[in-house]
Parts: C-alpha cells; sequence; structure tokens
C-alpha cells in the first residue's frame, strides 16, 4: 500500500481504522521490518509492516494427546 512520506505507525493504523471501523484496532499489534513497533515510529520507503491481531493462549481444560 501507497501512503504519504513521513506516516507514523499510528498514522497508518488510523487509516485501516477508517477503512474498516472494528474494535479490533484498539488491540492491534505492528511489526516494522519484522520488529515490534511503536506507535510514533515513522514509516520508511520499502518497510514491510504486518499487522498483528490479538490471539488467545488456547483452550482451557483441553487435554494433549501425545
Amino acid at each position: 500500500m501507497e501512503v504519504a512520506e513521513g506516516l507514523s505507525v499510528a498514522g497508518l493504523v488510523g487509516l485501516h481504522r477508517e477503512m474498516n471501523p472494528a474494535a479490533i484496532w484498539d488491540s492491534i499489534a505492528v511489526a516494522v521490518n519484522q520488529e515490534y513497533a511503536q506507535a510514533e515510529d515513522v514509516l520508511q520507503d520499502g518497510d514491510e509492516v504486518a499487522l498483528l491481531p490479538p490471539v488467545s493462549g488456547g483452550v482451557e481444560g483441553l487435554e494433549h494427546a501425545g
């Protein structure tokens, strides 16, 4: 996705929030170039950005077979 020069991680999440207003954006983690990023980090040309949704820790009471 092409974005304006100098856009921050928070700005990118804001763009996605506008396109899809869902509560998930309050819990999303962001990685830039395979490292967790802070909201104020500024994106550079060619950066690889991953939006990481929240995950749960599994199902309580489920026995492991094996």
